[in-house]
């Protein structure tokens, strides 16, 4: 239970950080479209994660969406900035990366918020968009001031 803040908070300093990415690429003004990725790729993901996690259990789904997360961190602090810019077709694979993570944010993390508040669903609920929503509007406030960098370093660390 106590991990699950954390997800929350990752999955809107990922999604806070995309436009910082694809700002420095070459690929700025397509960003509206690179932008539809995400949502789709959550969609077409969500009834293939959501038969996995009643197979296996939500457990395994949430580390898997948290690993998405931190391979984002990790592929784009990893890369230098010359290559962020040059990254052309590889930035679709980031928000497809991005989109498989928000499949289980979307779905698997909200099923496991209604499993710890049965009694109480619209409280779990609302627990999700306080967490979700305050680290998502410091996220946008702060990333354009903060090095693109230390964002990503950020986002990794949080998840751990």
């Amino acid at each position: 239970m106590f991990l699950l803040p954390q997800f929350n908070t990752h999955f809107d300093d990922i999604i806070a950080g995309l436009p910082e990415i694809t700002s420095l690429s070459s690929w700025p003004a397509r960003y509206r479209y690179l932008a539809a990725v995400t949502p789709l790729v959550a969609a077409l993901l969500g009834l293939p994660y959501s038969w996995i996690s009643n197979r296996v259990g939500k457990g395994p789904i949430m580390v898997f969406g948290a690993l998405n997360y931190i391979a984002v961190a990790t592929i784009v602090t990893a890369m230098s900035q010359d290559a962020l810019v040059n990254l052309g077709w590889g930035l679709v694979g980031i928000y497809v990366i991005v989109g498989s993570g928000r499949s289980v944010f979307e779905n698997t993390n909200k099923a496991t918020f209604a499993d710890f508040f049965p009694n109480d669903l619209p409280g779990a609920f609302a627990n999700v968009i306080v967490q979700s929503g305050g680290s998502s509007a410091a996220a946008f406030i702060i990333f354009p001031y903060v090095l693109l960098i230390g964002s990503c370093l950020a986002c990794c660390i949080c998840s751990e």
